[in-house]
């Protein structure tokens, strides 16, 4: 009796690692920006551990870096729908969203990361922020590091980063100086 129920799990551990392998070939082809070996790569390994939220987002990112951005951001769209609680499928994102220079879309979605998922890192309020910051939001970009500065008030690069957003304009004055160039 003990003996097949090793043998089933010594079964599973050396599938699980060959997934591991085929996973590792992945980001090892996306690294080297060979996107469609990736999305390759990692179809095998959701063949061998399907409804695997992680290898999900590693194929959505791989298949819009490889031309494919309508599929994979619908793949990643669909999979965060059915599990928002996790963060790869919000990185997966927010990275593909950045590389089709759609900030407005990325910067919801790193914000919503932060709503959604438990556990988060400061780089997480850090990366929301300065998507934020960068198309001009400086009061969700503020709200965002303050949200930050609540969960981690210790950290040093959530402190500088709050430092350097008083120094931004605020949305008001913004829009004073974009009316002031539109008279000129």
């Amino acid at each position: 009796m003990v003996r097949p129920a090793i043998e089933k799990n010594a079964q599973f551990v050396s599938e699980r690692a060959r997934s591991a392998g085929v996973i590792g070939q992945g980001d090892f082809l996306y690294n080297v920006g060979r996107f469609n070996d990736a999305c390759a790569a990692y179809e095998i390994a959701l063949m061998r551990q399907p409804n695997t939220p992680a290898i999900q987002a590693k194929l959505g990112v791989s298949m819009v870096r490889a031309g494919f951005a309508r599929a994979g951001i619908a793949r990643l769209t669909a999979w965060r729908a059915t599990t928002p609680q996790v963060p790869e499928l919000y990185e997966g994102l927010v990275l593909s969203y950045i590389f089709l220079d759609r900030l407005g879309e990325a910067a919801e979605i790193a914000e919503q990361k932060i709503r959604f998922v438990a556990g988060l890192f400061p780089g997480d309020y850090l990366r929301a922020a300065s998507l934020w910051a960068e198309l001009q939001e400086t009061g969700r970009a503020r709200g965002i590091l303050q949200q930050g500065l609540r969960a981690y008030p210790s950290d040093a690069d959530l402190q500088h980063a709050w430092q350097l957003a008083q120094l931004l304009p605020s949305p008001q004055i913004l829009e004073n100086s974009e009316l002031q160039a539109l008279r000129r």
